[in-house]
């Protein structure tokens, strides 16, 4: 996807990054046909190599002051969440120009106030993010228990991944799984930046089973199943974020990334 091909409202994330430091914005696109602001932001765009822009809302400091993503030595990322997949425009320009209050440019449909200045984000590159699947599959290696039909006890399970339609964990092959039985996966993990530890989350999900492999003599994969969860889909969006923060995240294509995927 290319930047100019994200429609109004989407909510996007946009990562200042200089050298090992980072910090991260939420703002909005915003849909703007005005022509003769749309002429300077394809103009500001044509002068610093780019065809390709969309306009986002101001971004600001608790403090109320404007952020600069122009400043030396900072680089910028955007990143948007599709379908429990993140999408990455791993070098975006970012300007932010004034709006003169004549143009009057409201700042929501049918508002009478108006927008005092927005962002320009460029960039000709499509974003990166793996299109072949249809969820974004996170690798987790979590302990977890799981109940196998009805009335049964809990078997202690490592969860190895999860998307937004689907979980794979590992079991004792001495437990006896069926194809096409349900199963009720719970497990826990603490989203953590750095050292800090941000929250622990819980989850409980149900689902089908779709694939018996034996890994091992001591390990069966089992993979599941599962209906769409805001909840769960949420979560893989932010260990995404902080994969990507922390710089552990692979660009689709590269050899790591394809390490990965074969594991």
């Amino acid at each position: 996807m290319y930047i100019d091909e994200l429609e109004g409202g989407r909510e996007i994330t946009l990562f200042a990054i200089s050298g090992k430091r980072f910090v991260n914005f939420r703002t909005s696109t915003i849909e703007i046909e005005h022509p003769q602001l749309r002429a300077v932001a394809a103009a500001i765009a044509k002068k610093t190599g780019h065809r390709r822009f969309v306009f986002a809302r101001t971004v600001y400091t608790k403090n109320r002051k404007v952020v600069n993503f122009n400043a030396p030595n900072v680089r910028c990322k955007a990143v948007i969440s599709e379908d429990g997949m993140l999408r990455v425009w791993h070098t975006v320009k970012t300007i932010r120009i004034k709006i003169p209050y004549s143009m009057h440019i409201p700042m929501t449909p049918g508002s009478n106030r108006y927008l005092g200045s927005v962002l320009v984000l460029m960039s000709d590159s499509k974003s990166s993010g793996n299109n072949r699947r249809g969820s974004y599959r996170l690798t987790l290696g979590l302990d977890g228990h799981v109940k196998i039909g009805y009335n049964k006890e809990s078997q202690p399970v490592r969860v190895r991944d999860i998307s937004g339609t689907g979980i794979g964990f590992t079991i004792s092959p001495s437990i006896p799984v069926k194809m096409g039985e349900n199963v009720v996966i719970t497990f826990s993990d603490a989203l953590q930046k750095g050292r800090r530890t941000a929250r622990r989350v819980n989850f409980e999900v149900a689902a089908n089973v779709v694939r018996i492999e034996g890994l091992d003599e001591s390990h069966t994969i089992i993979g599941c199943k599962m209906r769409p969860n805001e909840e769960l889909t949420q979560y893989i969006f932010q260990k995404q974020m902080l994969l990507l923060s922390e710089g552990k995240m692979r660009r689709p294509g590269s050899r790591s990334h394809m390490k990965q995927k074969a594991k």
